[in-house]
């Protein structure tokens, strides 16, 4: 490809970053997402800080940076297609209308990007543009769990620059500063009455995080990696409205966990790869978080606390095991089976999010088409290990009231994601890399 060419993916470039950025406010795919990369997708995130996925395995480990040499660049996008009914069952309150919930998830498209540049032997400086968190989950406007949830939308974008540094032929090291917005918006009804209004909280904010990694070749076929994901804290401002009430501003402030990924990389073979990873997410710190009024009277006074979002979940693990086969000097094929277990269990889980322990099993390839791209596309199917919502006396969702409002339900719900994205490199492949400012005129 010619210098024209590499222009016109440039601005090609642009264009899909212009429109990444149009497309993710109607995006969700659950509240903590590990779409970033297509590639390792394809065999179940195994491997993932140890740089399996290439350019986008940046996103849970930094030092992989110094594993793609020159100017390179990725695109991705994930199709998330989502099902998700609750059914009420006996124990259910009377005064609930006895209508299942339909539906409540909604398909999603979720994008992520990443670049990176190598200045020389040692310094890389590189990018990640994703999602970290979403959610969209929206039940019939009247059914038995309408007090507990109609609407739940949690959207996240987060921009991470970082840099990398290749200390020596088995040590990097790794670098970057995230920050992330985040926006929330959740409805329930008022009362249990057939289309009762809705009352609505929304707010939005800025954090700011970090991430830390390494990577280690001890010998030659074997690629060790650890990567860290800070806390992020959000203080989010915005509105509460309960009907016939007009509207007040209140606030909160949510605290998004820290993650830590390990990761081992392990050639067996010439053309065989045997990878594994763990990921640990600390989801035990998203406990109950107070809402509070930042009006003037008559409406609640600034600082009096109207209301809460609790949680109580625990923490989460992912294990993974997955393998990569060089099927030609081209094709790629991937394969790997995950296990994750949930932060929420049956004594936490809510209507909004009805989250359970799952299964992932996966399948990928990628094509090399010449010096400067390939394509990459994966399928996961997650197969959910749960399906009771008891939400009554000690669930963190429960609404203690007058009139009884235990809602029990059946959940039946299933997740299949399509992934694909585009590798391009910008210089040779058989040059030292340079920006534009830098080559000699």
């Amino acid at each position: 490809m010619d210098g024209r060419g590499r222009r016109r993916m440039l601005r090609a470039a642009v264009a899909v970053t212009a429109l990444t950025c149009a497309t993710t406010s109607a995006l969700a795919g659950g509240f903590a997402l590990r779409e970033q990369s297509p590639t390792a997708e394809g065999e179940a995130f195994a491997g993932v800080a140890a740089g399996v996925g290439g350019l986008s395995s940046v996103y849970w480990n930094p030092a992989n940076i110094t594993q793609t040499p020159g100017w390179q660049s990725t695109w991705g996008f994930s199709g998330v297609f989502p099902s998700a009914k609750i059914t009420p069952q006996a124990g259910t309150s009377p005064l609930f209308p006895p209508f299942s919930s339909g539906d409540i998830s909604r398909t999603a498209l979720v994008p992520s990007s990443a670049t990176s540049y190598q200045f020389n032997n040692w310094l890389w400086l590189g990018y990640t543009f994703d999602a970290p968190y979403g959610l969209l989950t929206k039940a019939n406007y009247t059914w038995s769990g309408q007090m507990y949830s109609r609407t739940s939308r949690v959207y996240s974008a987060a921009v991470t620059p970082m840099a990398g540094f290749k200390v020596n032929d088995w040590l990097s090291l790794g670098a970057g500063v995230e920050a992330m917005y985040f926006s929330t918006r959740l409805t329930e009804a008022t009362s249990p009455a057939p289309a009762a209004p809705n009352a609505t909280l929304d707010g939005h904010s800025w954090g700011v995080g970090y991430t830390l990694g390494a990577t280690v070749t001890p010998r030659s076929g074997t690629e060790l990696g650890v990567g860290f994901r800070s806390e992020v804290s959000e203080d989010i401002k915005g509105r509460l409205v309960v009907p016939p009430a007009p509207g007040f501003g209140v606030k909160t402030n949510l605290t998004l966990p820290l993650m830590v990924t390990a990761g081992l990389s392990q050639k067996i073979t010439d053309r065989f790869t045997l990878n594994g990873g763990y990921e640990y997410t600390h989801w035990s710190v998203f406990n109950s978080f107070p809402v509070v009024s930042t009006a003037a009277p008559p409406f609640p006074p600034a600082g009096t606390t109207v209301t809460a979002l609790a949680f109580r979940y625990r923490d989460g693990h992912f294990f993974s095991v997955g393998g990569d086969y060089q099927w030609d000097p081209n094709l790629t094929l991937r394969a790997g089976l995950g296990y994750e277990i949930s932060p929420i269990t049956d004594a936490t889980r809510s209507t909004r999010l009805p989250d359970t322990d799952r299964v992932w099993a996966t399948i990928g390839a990628s094509y090399q088409i010449n010096s400067w791209i390939r394509l990459n596309a994966s399928y996961a199917h997650i197969f959910p290990l749960g399906d009771k919502i008891n939400i009554v006396p000690g669930n963190p969702a429960f609404i203690p009231a007058a009139i009884p409002t235990s809602f029990i339900g059946k959940l039946n719900s299933s997740v299949d994601i399509i992934s694909a994205s585009l590798d391009f490199r910008w210089d040779s492949p058989a040059a030292p890399a340079l920006l534009p400012f830098m080559k000699k005129p």
